[in-house]
């Protein structure tokens, strides 16, 4: 059994339960907290929704503290999720969930309703509205722990190039890939574990 990206909230909830995990605008959630909320939306994922491994969830909103439950429920699920660009047209968005195999569209609806509906519109793709509809999935959901798969090997994010010479194209990542990028990054700048991170950039670019 090897640590997928799925697992950090759990191994950080059974040593730092209290600590805080994320702030987002002003929510607070600790390590506790982010982990009883990604593993009831794997639970939805694979018991609502029914995806399985090679499946795809899609991601459009700015970011936000759903975008991180998104990335850990999706790897605890042993699927894959996707950000879409906000900046893209709905014609570009289409291609990316059509190439990413993605069946579950989680949106933010005060910005992207209209989108998400010409998205799903015709298609067989499922949404998720953020807010009332995403919380009451949550609340539905079984908090029984999602058994570990262990398989780092799993892509569990897709990310799209600017596809600069044509269409975008997606960069399958693994648990392997990220854990190796993380544990050389906490080297490189001495990360301590308490430190704060900002992140600046859309979430979309991971």
């Amino acid at each position: 059994m090897s640590t997928v990206i799925g697992d950090l909230p759990r191994i950080n909830a059974s040593r730092r339960p209290g600590a805080l995990a994320i702030v987002s605008g002003t929510r607070r959630v600790s390590w506790a907290e982010l982990e009883d909320r990604a593993n009831r939306l794997a639970r939805v994922l694979i018991e609502q929704h029914g995806l399985v491994v090679g499946d795809t969830v899609a991601i459009l909103a700015q970011n936000c503290l759903e975008y991180v439950e998104v990335m850990f429920a999706a790897s605890k699920a042993g699927v894959t999720w996707t950000g879409l660009n906000t900046r893209h047209h709905v014609n570009e968005m289409e291609y990316q969930l059509r190439d990413s195999n993605s069946r579950v569209l989680i949106y933010q609806p005060e910005v992207f309703a209209d989108t998400a509906a010409d998205l799903a519109s015709g298609t067989e793709l499922r949404t998720v509205a953020l807010g009332r509809e995403y919380e009451e999935l949550l609340a539905g959901a079984s908090d029984v722990p999602v058994p570990p798969h262990g398989d780092a090997t799993l892509p569990y994010a897709l990310t799209y190039t600017s596809g600069t010479t044509g269409v975008a194209r997606g960069a399958l990542i693994s648990s392997r890939n990220d854990l190796a990028f993380a544990n050389s990054f906490v080297f490189a700048t001495e990360t301590r574990v308490d430190d704060v991170f900002m992140v600046m950039l859309p979430m979309f670019h991971k």
